[in-house]
């Protein structure tokens, strides 16, 4: 399991990196933000995963 979670933080996911390029595609401001979150007891608790869009009203 660690060795798992250290190699992901030096390689992204084909997956997000086509989601970041979505993103970026509609605007350049568009963003993902992805949180490792830990417990009281620092031990690992999940992922926080953040989209940031730029709303353009016509």
């Amino acid at each position: 399991m660690e060795l798992r979670s250290k190699s992901s933080t030096k390689k992204k996911s084909f997956g997000m990196e086509a989601t970041l390029m979505r993103l970026k595609f509609y605007n350049e401001q568009n963003d993902v933000a992805i949180t490792d979150l830990y417990d009281a007891e620092d031990q690992a608790s999940g992922t926080k995963v953040t989209l940031r869009f730029l709303l353009i009203h016509p």
